[in-house]
């Protein structure tokens, strides 16, 4: 089951199974809890935003304060809806935050290191092999899914550090859903095209579009790597249509949400 926590007005989810394992810390920001103001509010954490400066830094000064890894290096993707994952290691200079460029997914298997992806639509990824101690956290827009990143996040576990993918659990945050993620002919092509059972994924509209549920569709690219059903946890709330969440689809110039993950 999916867990809504609320400290000092900033809202996360969490996942059940993550929950449990004491050595972690995981979850998905919200729209609440920060200082930014409109349209990037309240908690944005998107720094390729037009948010101010002194906003984005009082947010992040909050999510790191709540959970008092403030000793930690934060690592943050900038994204391009590709299927390129780094590993990340501890890094002991005076730099406090690395950029990864081009990348849409981070793992490791250090402590002191604060993952950091985002989000306003697309489907938050996380993994984590309790057996290794291994950690990992990818963004999985349309284009993500198509290209299988759930599936070589599972791979890259798995080659870098030797993770076994029975071992590994993964949670699915919220994102659009199918109640309102509606797409072209040429997306479903394509998702046909890379994930054998997308037929089951979408269903079509009278006005020629389509209503894709891309959760499911990245429950089969993880369950095409090993992983077991029974160790994905899913989220139903969908981006689009529930308020607590930033939404590109709904209202095109916003603020992004954070899927984080750390070792403690």
């Amino acid at each position: 089951m999916i867990k809504r926590i609320a400290e000092n007005g900033v809202v996360t989810y969490t996942f059940e199974q993550f929950d449990k394992i004491p050595w972690l810390g995981h979850g998905l920001t919200t729209r609440m809890g920060g200082v930014s103001a409109p349209p990037f509010h309240s908690f944005n954490l998107g720094k390729n935003t037009l948010d101010v400066k002194e906003a984005l830094e009082e947010n992040y000064r909050r999510l790191i304060e709540a959970h008092s890894t403030e000793d930690y290096r934060i690592f943050l993707t900038n994204q391009v809806h590709g299927d390129t994952i780094q590993c990340v290691a501890f890094n002991n200079s005076d730099e406090k935050l690395k950029v990864f460029d081009e990348t849409d997914g981070l793992m490791s298997d250090a402590s002191k290191v604060f993952l950091m992806s985002f989000y306003a639509d697309c489907t938050p990824l996380f993994f984590v092999d309790p057996v290794k101690k291994i950690i990992a956290v990818s963004h999985a827009g349309w284009k993500g899914t198509v290209k299988n990143i759930g599936k070589k996040t599972v791979e890259q576990m798995c080659d870098r550090y030797g993770s076994r993918p029975e071992d590994i659990l993964a949670g699915i945050g919220a994102s659009a859903g199918i109640c309102c993620y509606e797409v072209g002919g040429e997306v479903i092509e394509q998702l046909t095209k890379a994930i054998p059972t997308a037929k089951d994924f979408y269903i079509a509209l009278e006005n020629g579009k389509y209503r894709v549920d891309v959760k499911k569709a990245n429950v089969a690219s993880i369950m095409s790597a090993g992983v077991l059903e029974e160790h994905i946890e899913v989220s139903d709330l969908c981006t689009i249509c529930n308020e607590e969440f930033f939404s590109y689809r709904r209202d095109g110039i916003t603020g992004r949400m954070s899927g984080f993950i750390y070792l403690k």
